[in-house]
């Protein structure tokens, strides 16, 4: 077995360097990066009601149960809204004792007892009829009205598939550009999300119109962005 000197050996692994590194080099390839973003807009085909049912007394029991008494029958008059299965919730109370402040002192003057309901539609073609039913029931309070869609794939998949292809656009353009040949994605990011996913009503005025015109239901928009790498030759 032949031996080899220290100058040999060093001779040995820089040849073994210097041919190994143009190999190492071009196993990276250069990327062009480009970000695309897209709306797509859909309308609203489902609205979340909000309601309060306020009571203020001295004592907690007779504020609840009639609260309760309130509840239920508006519950009762809303039976024919078509509703989403499983969204009716009737279980959220709050009670909280109310003070009055005078000359820095602090009295006791009773309770507040707040029972919340809130309710999915899904035909807004009766959104009228249920804001005329919360408009006569005079102890509830409207809080909210949210508007949504049911099922939000396909817009959402929409905003993706244009912000896509306006990310392959870009990234020709960039190669054409630049004089060089575009060549396969490397990696992709990508993130939906709603831009504007609710319209919501608070003033108790809209109940009051009701009856002549239902609220403005504006179209949801969702926004897609991309970011995607690309190899060029």
């Amino acid at each position: 077995m032949p031996k080899f000197t220290s100058l040999q050996t060093f001779l040995l692994l820089f040849t073994f360097v210097f041919f190994s590194v143009p190999v190492f080099a071009d196993s990276h390839d250069r990327v062009i990066t480009v970000t695309a973003s897209a709306n797509a807009t859909a309308a609203p085909d489902m609205a979340t009601i909000r309601i309060s049912f306020i009571e203020n007394g001295p004592t907690v029991k007779p504020l609840s149960e009639r609260s309760l008494v309130n509840l239920n029958e508006l519950l009762d008059s809303l039976k024919s809204i078509a509703k989403r299965p499983g969204s009716m919730d009737s279980s959220q109370i709050s009670i909280n004792p109310q003070y009055s402040y005078k000359n820095d002192q602090r009295n006791f003057i009773g309770y507040e007892v707040n029972r919340k309901l809130s309710f999915t539609m899904t035909d807004l073609s009766q959104l009228s009829t249920a804001l005329k039913l919360i408009s006569d029931a005079a102890v509830a309070k409207l809080n909210s009205i949210e508007f949504g869609l049911q099922d939000e794939s396909n817009v959402r998949d929409r905003a993706l598939d244009s912000a896509i292809k306006l990310s392959k656009e870009k990234a020709q353009r960039l190669a054409d550009g630049y004089g060089v040949e575009l060549r396969s994605l490397k990696s992709a990011e990508h993130q939906t999300e709603a831009q504007q996913s609710r319209s919501v009503y608070q003033e108790r005025a809209m109940l009051k119109m009701a009856d002549q015109a239902p609220p403005k239901q504006e179209d949801l928009r969702f926004r897609a962005q991309v970011k995607a790498n690309f190899s060029i030759k």
